[in-house]
């Protein structure tokens, strides 16, 4: 697999040399390459992430130079063949570790606790705040009442008969709960990143900065809320210090709540639709 990925790089780009190759096994619906120690190669497994490298490689190329941190430059794509194994992006490596809460939280109290909340604050402020009318491809409205409907259908469908009981009650509270309560769309929508957590949020560990956010995958125009319940992954108190410089009102964090909770049964879902046994079980471990 990895020569032949390493054919369609030649093939589109036939004076870029190779002359190192690694894969990177972190990517859940792409096979990753890192190539010459300086480029990030990211190539779909399946044609759903086909469809979405494509929107994604549209939109950095967009995004350039209209927010505050450093994010993927996509210099090398192929994304008008859009079939598994030969679609791909690819941009310059962004520098920097990722920032796990357990490397968060060993300086929290310390001055680079609020500086990375101010950095993140003003990214999600700016990110959130574009105006995308000018942006030339069609983006679909997400996170409506709508989309969390069918998601929960799903769920029942596919995932309700391996539950225990006590587990399926709780996650039929969690969603009809939050469906017979929410208006269909209880939000200004805006472009949301999708997956702005502790994977895709590098920083420089020797200067305790943001040194940029990587993987646009799931962007699209939806709540703002979505990328608070991935940044709450790094823990309530954290998310309060990011409010400094981003506000959000008590209805935003209602609602971010509820999409922390479903974060485990998206990925069991992703993992039964794509025959991931892994990504499933690492989903369903808390239902079973």
């Amino acid at each position: 697999m990895l020569y032949s990925y390493l054919e369609q790089i030649k093939k589109t780009y036939p004076d870029f040399e190779v002359y190192l190759c690694e894969s990177d096994d972190s990517g859940q619906y792409n096979d990753i390459l890192i190539v010459n120690q300086s480029y990030i190669f990211r190539f779909p497994r399946f044609q759903t992430s086909a469809s979405a490298l494509a929107r994604e490689t549209k939109l950095l190329t967009w995004l350039q130079g209209r927010l505050p941190l450093p994010i993927p430059n996509p210099c090398f794509q192929n994304i008008h063949d859009s079939i598994p194994g030969k679609a791909f992006m690819g941009y310059r490596r962004i520098p920097g570790e990722k920032l796990t809460r357990q490397r968060l939280q060993s300086f929290k109290g310390q001055p680079a606790w609020s500086a990375i909340a101010a950095q993140l604050g003003n990214f999600l402020r700016d990110l959130h705040g574009l105006d995308v009318s000018d942006v030339d491809m069609k983006l679909i409205l997400q996170d409506d009442r709508v989309y969390w409907t069918t998601m929960y259908a799903e769920i029942r469908e596919v995932l309700f008969d391996a539950m225990r009981p006590d587990a399926r009650r709780g996650v039929r509270q969690h969603f009809e709960q939050f469906l017979d309560t929410t208006p269909s769309q209880p939000f200004s929508p805006c472009l949301r990143h999708g997956d702005f957590g502790p994977s895709n949020i590098l920083f420089y560990p020797d200067e305790w900065v943001v040194s940029g956010v990587i993987d646009f995958s799931s962007v699209a125009i939806g709540d703002p809320a979505v990328d608070l319940a991935a940044l709450s992954c790094y823990g309530e108190d954290f998310l309060q210090q990011v409010m400094v410089d981003y506000p959000a009102q008590e209805g935003e964090l209602q609602r971010a709540r509820f999409y922390r909770g479903t974060f485990a049964l998206q990925e069991a879902l992703a993992g039964f639709k794509y025959h991931d046994r892994e990504m499933y079980e690492a989903g369903m471990a808390a239902y079973l």
